[in-house]
């Protein structure tokens, strides 16, 4: 597996990960789940990420895990929330194949993205995840710090609640 920049030639593979990544978590989460319905039809998230891998690639990392051609994973980080907390940099989306989970995919990610940030001047970056979630486990294992806790909505859900995860030194990630 290499870890390369994504590409708008990318985005229906991205769009097939990223149902993937949903799906699973929806099993995993069950009646719990955030937004409690399917995805988005898989050509709105091909044109969402065709539209976002030029923006994210500016002021941030749109990075994928590519097995010989074929996308395993992908993460999307940015400046976009520099304010919030003090924190430059934020993990806005990180997805891996439930058939490649365990394989260090998304460590090695989140370690890429996270490089790609520190290079663009960012000190720190955080993630919101949805709890409990395998999210949860994965982020505290890459040693980043819980912070707060807060209620969110997905669509038109019952709020639920969300976690963050801190890294003060970018350096520190993963």
């Amino acid at each position: 597996m290499r870890v390369r920049d994504a590409d708008v030639a990318d985005a229906r593979g991205i769009a097939r990960v990223h149902w993937d990544a949903f799906t699973s978590e929806h099993r995993q989460m069950g009646d719990a789940h955030p937004c409690n319905q399917r995805p988005s039809p898989e050509d709105e998230w091909v044109r969402f990420f065709e539209s976002r891998i030029p923006l994210y690639q500016k002021d941030g990392a749109f990075l994928l895990a590519d097995e010989e051609g074929s996308i395993s994973g992908y993460i999307v980080a940015s400046a976009e929330e520099r304010l919030i907390n003090g924190t430059e940099g934020e993990i806005k989306y990180l997805g891996v194949l439930e058939a490649r989970r365990r394989h260090r995919f998304g460590r090695q990610l989140v370690a890429d993205a996270a490089r790609r940030l520190a290079d663009l001047g960012m000190r720190s970056v955080h993630v919101n995840v949805w709890a409990p979630s395998e999210a949860t486990r994965f982020y505290s294992a890459l040693g980043g710090e819980r912070g707060d806790v807060f209620r969110a909505r997905c669509g038109k859900s019952e709020p639920l609640e969300q976690v963050t995860y801190w890294w003060d030194d970018i350096n520190n990630v993963g």
